[in-house]
């Protein structure tokens, strides 16, 4: 009975981490919200952009993919996942290796990709993170993804 136990449990721990691999975003799919943001932004203008971005549930959030913005001297007007971060600088910010991530955002002058190394929420572990940047009336908006996580076997 207790092997029986074991193999089941073992069986529950593998195919979580594969459904929360499949449920993770890829950087395509990144990629497109950030375009699709950032036209939202010309669309609406920021204020009312913003205020959608951050809506919790909304339009704008899509499993692990959500809205940022970063302006040219590295503070974040909005992140759509954690409202703690809304209105502070990260100029100085680094990830694990070193990197000034906020800083390679801030200087993107039409659009283009920023990886860096970030807590991956599905594993809690750092990961890398692919995120596309899109400079539209002077604000970054983004929207990244984190590595797959490997399939189970």
């Amino acid at each position: 009975m207790r092997k029986y136990i074991i193999a089941l449990l073992s069986m529950i721990a593998f195919s979580t981490q594969s459904v929360c691999a499949q449920e993770m975003a890829t950087p395509d799919e990144a990629k497109a919200m950030a375009l699709r943001a950032a036209e939202y932004v010309k669309t609406v203008g920021a204020e009312k952009a913003f205020a959608a971005f951050g809506t919790p549930g909304g339009e704008w959030h899509d499993r692990d993919l959500y809205i940022a913005v970063v302006t040219a001297d590295g503070t974040q007007p909005l992140n759509g996942a954690n409202t703690a971060m809304n209105g502070k600088n990260f100029w100085n910010l680094q990830d694990i290796n070193g990197k000034f991530f906020y800083r390679e955002v801030a200087a993107v002058e039409k659009e283009t990709w920023v990886e860096y190394i970030w807590k991956n929420p599905v594993t809690q572990k750092p990961a890398t993170k692919k995120a596309y940047v899109v400079n539209v009336d002077g604000y970054r908006v983004l929207s990244g993804a984190y590595e797959k996580l490997p399939e189970s076997k």
